[in-house]
This record gives C-alpha cells, structure tokens and sequence, in this order.
C-alpha cells in the first residue's frame, strides 16, 4: 500500500512538473495541453560614470569606459548620437573605442546606452568632454631676426595645436597655419619686424580645456649695413660698439668683414639705448691718387646716436671719423655732456671743413669721382676731393704708410682745431722716418725726418694736397676731368678749410688788411713774407718767435729782374694750384704781376737760383700810377680770397678779383684782367691800404675822400662822405683816411688818418646800407647805427702818430703804425656786442704807444720809418698761439721789428693817468718775457745781409721725375 501511495505521488509530481507520463491524467487515453512560458524584461541602463570622462581633442584612437547597470549583451551605445560598436563586459560595465575622429572637434558629446526590449531602454545621456589641450611651445625657428629684414614666417614648434589655436606676437594676433599637432607657423611681416627687441610668441587653444602657452620670445636685432671707404676698403673688420658718456668704446655688439666693395653687414647681438660706434679696422684699398694698394693702418669710424632699428646706408669715410674724433673729444673734455649735442657740432664742423652744403650728412654722404656727379652730385664729388687730396697728403707725409695721415689727422681734431696737437700734445706721426726723404723733396723743407704730424696739416699742407690730386690724381685722370673742371668746387673747399673755426690764425690763409707782408704755414714750419722795396721778397722763418737770429733769406733778384728795379711793394701767400705754395708779388710802379715758388724762396739760393713760377702783366686802362700823399701804385694793395680761389686787387683802375685760374695761362704775352670790378668814380679814390674781411664778403676801402665799403656777394658799393665821417671823427682831416683792417670775428672796421694820434672803429655788423637810387647808380649809402661810429685819441698832442694798422681776429689786438712815424701802438679792441644796455661803445679797452728809436739796442735805435703805402703785418704764431707784429725798417730795407704784442700790452707803464697810462714803463727791447719755456724779447729786430744763405740746411729742388704725374710749371731763365 505504502509502496502504492509513494507511485501516485511521483506520477502526481511529474505531472505538475509537466512531465507527460502516461496515466497521469484521470482519462489515461487523454492528449495533454501545451503551455506558453511567461517573457523576462530587459532591464532599463543607467550610465554612472565615463573613464575618462574627458579628452584631448585630437587624442588618438582609444578606449572609453562606461560604467553603470542593467547592461545585457545586447546594449548598444551612440556617441554624439552616432551608433558605435560597445563590448559588453558586464552587466555594469560596456567599453567603447573611440577612433581619431571621434575625438578630434573639442565639446561636450552624450554618451547614451540602450537596452532593447522587452523591457531596456536609453540610458540618461552622459557627457564626455573632449578638451582642446592647453599648448606648449618648445622653440621657433627662426628664433633671431635682423630689424628691418622684411616679411619672415616663424615656425612654431610644440605641443597641443588645433585647428582652433590662436597666436600672438607682441600682443598683436597674427593668424597662424596649423601645420600638425606639434607644428604651426605665422608670418610676420616688416611692420612687425621693424624695430629691434625681444617680442613673445603666445599659443592659445579655445575652450574647452585649452589655455595659453609658456611664451617664447623672437629676438629681433638690430642690424648695420653700409660702405667703408677710403678707396673701397677690402678685408677690414667692422665692430659696433655702445658708446660710453665719455665717448669711449663699451661692449662690442656685433662684427662683420668688408666685401670686395667696401660693403658689410653688422647683426647686432643687442641694441644698446644710447649711441653706437662703428669701426672699421685693417683691410686695405686701392688710393684714388696713384691707384696703388694701400695697407689700412688707420681705424675709420663713424658714430650714431642710437638704433631703433636697422640701420642701412652708413658710409665711414676719414670724414665720418673726424667728426667721430671730435665728437668724442667733447664728451672726454666735458665739453658738453650730450653726445647728440656733441655729434651735432662735429657735423656742423667738418661739414664746413670739407666745404659741403648744409644739407650734406657724412655719414651717408657715399664719395663719387666720376665727371658728371661734379654737377648732378657736388656733395658726393666735394668728398671725393677731399679724400683724394687726403690720399696725397699720406703719399707726401708718410709715404712709407700713407694711411697713417689719417689717424694723426682724426687724433688733431679731437680738440677741434688742426694744429698737429691734441690739447696742446703734439701727435706722434708712424711712418714718418721712412718719409723723410720724399717729403723733403715734395716740399723741399725738412732737413729731419718728422716724427710728429705737422701743424699744418690739416690746412694749408692739406690744400696744398688737394692742388696736387686735381693736377694729377689718379681717379681724377681716369675720369677724364680738367682742373678747370672743379674749379667751383675746389673754391668750395678752399673756402672751407680757410673759414673753417678748425683752421687756427696762424695758417695764414686769410687776410684782414693789405700790405707789404703776409705769412704762411707750410710742414710744420711758419714763415714771414716781406715785400723788402729793393730787397725784393724776404722769407724770414718765424716758427720760434723768441730766436734772436731767425733763419733769413733775401732776394733782392725779385726786385732788380722781375720788376726791372722797382720796389717790390706787395706780397700775398697764395696756396698755389701747381701743387705747392706760391707768392704772389707786385711792385708798386709797376703793372707787372709774379707768382713766386715759396719752396724755391725758403729753401733756396738767392745767388743762383730762380723763384719765378710766371711773370705777366696786369690789363689796367690808367696810363700811370695813383699817386698818394707819400708814393703812388698801380697796385696798391691786396687780400687773398680762397673761397672765390683769388686775390682782391686795389689797382689804379678800382677794385677786382684776379682769378688764380687765369694764371696758369697767363705769361709776359699774355695779360691778365680782374673780374667782379668795383670801379672807383669821380667822387672817390682807391685806398691806399685796403682792409678787408672776405669771410663776410666785404672790402673796407677807406680813402682820402670817405669810406667805400664793397658788399663782394652782392656786387654793390657804400660811400659814406668824409663830412659824415668828420662828425665822429674830429681828429681826420686833409687826407681823411690813410689806412684800413677788419676784425673779421668782431666785424669792427678800424680806420687810421694821415698822421693823427687818433684811430676809428666803425661797427661793420651794425652799419646802414641804402641802395643806390636809381638802382643803376654806382653807389648806395652808408651810414653808421646809433654809436656804431667812434674815436679813440691815442695821445695828446700829435703822438703817436699813425697812419696804419694790422688786427688779430682770435685776441682782437691791434697793431698801430705810420708810413712816416717811428711810432707804434698795440690796442685792445672792444667787442661792440658785449656793451651793456645804455651804455657807450669805446673802441678799445686798452693801449701802449712807444717809439722805436728811443730803444736803448741797436738795430732798433737807428729803425727808420718805411714811407707809403704801408709796411705792416699781425700773425699768430702757430708755436706760442699769440699775436705778433711786424714792422718794416726803411733803413736800407734790411731789416724787420717784431713786437710781442701781448707782452707788449702787459708791460707796466709810465703813470696811472694821461699819455703815462698808455706808455710802457720799461724799454721793450730790454724786456723779457717767458714763451714756450724759452726766454724772448718782447720789441727785436731782424736784419739781413745780402746775398744770404738758404733758410733750409739741405736744399733741395723739385723736378718732374719725382713726381712724374704732376705737371710743373717750367723755370723762367734767370
């Protein structure tokens, strides 16, 4: 039964289970009836989290995690709305790999998983941020650039860079090319390259995520580019340099080597704030004199006040570097503190120097020598000259090392004056032992080598130079150019040089009053020119004032040949045009005209040889001389005018330029005339002894008749009358005005009368000038302004008598004598512009009169006077820098006073008031003063025998085989 029972429940329980099993059912012969199983849902995903849950834009192709619940195999998943392909890993875990492009656009993308049915669904989006990646820079290339260079792309390398990166430069966005993930690349253009700094380069990726990069900084240099010329200086080494407030050199910034054109090119390594310096050293270059290759032993520089950029076009001429040297001469005095004021005033001065326009800047002024720039580029062609006559200048100097003249030149005019010293040191000249020997054969005056420069260098040995180059200068052949070519521009430069406040008095090279004296400065050595009446042209060498016996040479020749017995009554130093220095000489009685070979008169034999370069005759319309009261001339006087390359004649016919030019075709046979005549009318005469100031383009010719002032540039004529004159002027009367000279710096006219105690200053820069009406009349009117005319009375009665006069323009002192008077004075003129308001003009501040026969030494105590026209001359010594007088003694025209004229002045004096006041206390031949270190007599006379011996003790005679190139003038038969 139990096992019974136990059967039925396991049937009854399979049945339940749905097993089939026959007789289960109550009817055992019944078909059981299927069942439908009941479906399970999926579930509904939820997304919790994202791994990452950001992203570089760009990143590469990876895998993204998405963990949540309810996944089922059969989830799926879009991003961005896309389908892509998932892996199911789990019921909370579904992968996604998200390719490259996936992740390339920066923003915030769903994530979504869906479920499908039955049951599932989507999943609440969940964002993944793709980021753009904040950039790094790691370098650019390039990473310097010159300033000024133009348009450059700058690659920019790093990290991070999308399509959406921004850049900066300076601040300023520039739009970038986005070449990968690592590289992009701007272009800058020249605006941004302009200037010289150091400029950042920021990369900046947009949100989100992005950022600024770290920024890179793009140097921009400075550069200098330009010309080194001297010739084209080949091989030299170009070094900028900071300049120190002294005006020495700082830190080197940059160098560079001159190509086969003199060119270069500085990169700077940084752009100093103040000036820069620029030095050209060594090289070499071919000479525009005689087109040899010359070794550059002289560093050429030229200074800048500063560089905001790039700097292109600068020319370094030996004219650059003289105004470097004075530029930075002011800055070590302290003469003034501010190199732009400096370099401003050395511009100015060598601009004047070299005798170029206003508008002219060396230091971008490029040299030419071809014939046509002498009219289409005067500037460029007037620097040309100027170192062509330079390269002469070293070849005559130097000629061992030619191009050492130019750093002895620059060190002279460090002080701003060319004296051969640098604030009173002389300059060592390299080179010059070699020299010797071809200098003394160039100038024929050196019996020693020289080792320092000469004083004179810079002036007259220089012009002298410049003659030499244009004669027979190498560049100057091959451009085929004629003297007669650059005679404007030579006139230009001679102006220059003889103006120029560079140039000191004692060169000799202008005139304030004619005479029968003038001076001249040659190599080094000083020398004193007297037309000697029947002694003919006396050179007396003047270098040491204090010598007792200074070496003399006579040449009565002059006299007894050239103007056939005459008295040679007019000498007139003349930088020559034929390449050395001339006289050039007239006798009173005569129309006769000689130009004379200064070499051959100092150095030699007056027994022997002959000192004649041309003898003509002037073309004059009068048939005999002008007489005066104590003589009478065809040529009365004369000024030398090198600006207009001249000499301004006072002839019997009236006042005219007689052109040097037209000299050198000029003989016995064929005349000369004057140009630019002032023709004298019947209400005047000619002046005895003209005065003059051609740097202000006037000649004061103050005659018996009244005052003729000639206004040079503009060609017109002023006569004051002698009763207008007479109204100042009390003690002028008879033969109203016997003598004029001109204070050129002060423009004070000083006037002397026949024989009076008394002198008139007339202040020039003041006076009135009326033109004539009609403007075709001969004269305009002249009158003085209110106390611009005064009178001063020397002493009472009729002592000292004068007639005469010479002046020094740098110490305004005034030499005072008479054609027929042993008296002299010397007087401090007043400056007219530095009286007080109110108060009166006196003429001169001081005087001393003394008569030289009552001189206690011989051969002064017999002195004679010389008679008319006047024999008088003021120079500056070049060794002591003071003025000197000099005096003619008519006693057999043998012999000349010399007054130191400041000692003279100084000397005490006889009493405090009256004539006392105004005459030395002590004899001045007697009274020594100290000069140079050496002992000196303040009143001496020199006197000579004849024949007399060289001045020079080797004499030495130019001839065309040492310098074949030099055309000569020929000898005249003695």
């Amino acid at each position: 039964m139990l096992a019974l029972q136990r059967l039925i429940f396991s049937c009854l329980s399979l049945c339940v289970l749905g097993v089939a099993l026959s007789g289960c059912s109550g009817n055992s012969n019944s078909t059981p009836t299927p069942t439908t199983p009941t479906p399970t849902n999926n579930p509904s995903p939820t997304v919790t989290s994202l791994s990452p849950a950001s992203v570089s834009a760009g990143a590469a192709a990876q895998t993204l995690t998405i963990t949540g619940t309810g996944f089922v195999s059969t989830s799926t998943v879009t991003f961005k709305g896309a389908s892509h392909s998932a892996t199911y890993v789990s019921a909370t875990s579904i992968t996604l790999s998200l390719t490259t492009a996936d992740q390339a656009t920066a923003g915030s993308f769903p994530v979504v998983v869906t479920n499908p049915t039955p049951g599932g669904g989507a999943s609440k989006a969940v964002n993944l941020a793709v980021n753009n990646p904040a950039p790094t820079v790691t370098s650019i290339s390039p990473s310097t650039v010159s300033a000024g260079s133009g348009a450059t792309t700058v690659t920019v390398t790093g990290t991070g860079f999308v399509s959406g990166s921004t850049v900066t430069f300076a601040g300023a966005a520039v739009t970038p090319t986005i070449v990968s993930g690592t590289s992009l690349t701007i272009p800058l253009t020249a605006a941004n390259l302009a200037a010289a700094g150091t400029f950042p380069i920021v990369v900046t990726n947009p949100a989100p995520g992005g950022g600024a990069s770290t920024a890179i900084n793009l140097t921009v240099t400075a550069s200098i580019s330009g010309l080194v010329y001297k010739g084209a200086s080949v091989g030299s080494t170009v070094t900028a340099y900071a300049v120190n407030s002294d005006g020495t050199n700082g830190s080197a910034i940059g160098s560079a080597k001159t190509d086969a054109d003199g060119k270069f090119t500085i990169a700077l390594s940084s752009t100093p704030t103040g000036a820069v310096r620029v030095t050209a050293a060594g090289g070499n270059y071919v000479s525009e004199f005689d087109g040899t290759t010359i070794t550059g032993t002289s560093n050429v520089s030229a200074i800048l006040d500063s560089i905001g950029g790039s700097v292109t076009g600068l020319v370094i001429t030996p004219a650059s570097d003289f105004i470097n040297s004075y530029t930075a001469g002011q800055l070590s005095s302290k003469k003034t503190t501010s190199e732009v004021t400096a370099h401003s005033t050395a511009e100015a001065l060598i601009r004047s120097y070299v005798g170029l326009s206003s508008k002219a800047v060396i230091e971008s002024l490029v040299p030419v020598f071809d014939k046509p720039s002498i009219t289409s580029n005067p500037d460029g062609f007037t620097l040309g000259l100027f170192i062509g006559a330079l390269a002469a200048l070293g070849h005559t100097d130097v000629p061992s090392s030619p191009d050492d003249i130019i750093a002895a030149l620059s060190a002279d005019i460090s002080d701003g004056v060319f004296d051969g010293k640098v604030f009173g040191t002389p300059i060592p000249l390299s080179g010059a032992a070699a020299g010797a020997a071809v200098r003394m054969k160039a100038v024929a005056l050196a019996s020693t080598a020289p080792t320092t420069l000469s004083p004179t260098a810079g002036t007259s040995d220089m012009l002298l130079a410049l003659g030499i180059y244009i004669s027979s200068g190498t560049a100057i052949k091959n451009a085929g150019i004629l003297p007669g070519d650059v005679v404007n521009l030579e006139s230009s430069f001679f102006t220059g040089v003889t103006s120029c406040t560079c140039t000191p008095a004692s060169s000799g090279l202008l005139a304030s009053s004619s005479g029968a004296m003038t001076t001249y400065s040659l190599a080094g050595r000083q020398y004193l020119i007297v037309a000697a009446r029947q002694q003919g042209v006396v050179v007396i060498d003047i270098t040491d004032p204090t010598l007792k016996a200074p070496p003399i040479n006579a040449w009565p020749v002059v006299s007894s040949k050239t103007f056939s017995g005459s008295d040679v009554g007019g000498v007139i130093a003349i930088t020559g045009l034929a390449g050395h220095p001339q006289v050039l000489a007239y006798a009173y009685q005569s129309k006769t005209i000689a130009v004379l070979n200064l070499n051959t008169l100092i150095t030699g034999n007056p027994a022997t040889d002959n000192p004649v370069d041309i003898t003509t005759s002037l073309t004059l319309k009068a048939s005999s001389p002008v007489g005066f009261s104590g003589g009478s001339a065809y040529i009365a006087g004369g000024i030398p005018d090198t600006g207009r390359l001249g000499v301004w004649l006072d002839t019997a016919d009236g006042y005219g330029l007689l052109p040097l030019t037209a000299l050198a075709s000029a003989s016995t046979t064929s005349p000369v005339a004057l140009t630019l005549p002032f023709t004298v009318d019947s209400t005047q005469e000619i002046a005895e002894n003209m005065g003059g100031d051609v740097t202000n383009s006037q000649l004061l010719g103050g005659n018996y008749r009244g005052i003729y002032l000639m206004e040079l540039a503009k060609g017109k004529s002023y006569y004051m009358s002698s009763s207008a004159v007479q109204t100042v002027a009390t003690r002028f009367s008879g033969d109203l005005i016997d003598g004029n000279s001109v204070d050129s710096a002060l423009r004070v006219g000083i006037l002397t009368s026949e024989d009076t105690p008394a002198a008139t200053f007339l202040n020039l820069k003041t006076a009135v000038e009326t033109d004539p009406s009609p403007a075709t009349a001969a004269l305009g009117t002249l009158a003085p302004a209110s106390g611009g005319l005064v009178q001063v009375v020397l002493g009472s009665g009729y002592s000292p008598v004068l007639s005469g006069s010479a002046v020094d323009k740098s110490s305004h002192l005034v030499l005072f004598m008479a054609g027929y008077s042993n008296d002299f004075a010397v007087g401090k003129l007043q400056d007219p512009a530095s009286v007080a308001a109110g108060a009166t003009w006196e003429g001169m501040s001081d005087w001393s009169y003394f008569t030289i026969n009552n001189a206690s030494t011989a051969p002064l105590s017999s002195y004679e006077y010389a008679t008319d026209p006047h024999s008088v001359g003021v120079v500056v010594n070049q060794t002591t820098g003071t003025p000197y007088g000099y005096l003619f003694d008519g006693a057999s025209d043998r012999g000349v006073v010399q007054i130191d004229m400041t000692n003279f002045l100084a000397l005490s004096r006889k009493g405090t008031t009256g004539d006392g006041a105004h005459q030395p206390g002590v004899d001045p031949s007697t009274a020594t003063t100290t000069v140079g270190g050496k002992s000196g007599l303040v009143l001496q006379e020199f006197t000579w025998t004849n024949p007399t011996a060289p001045i020079a003790a080797i004499k030495h005679t130019v001839t065309q085989e040492e310098f074949p190139n030099q055309p000569m003038l020929k000898p005249q038969p003695k």
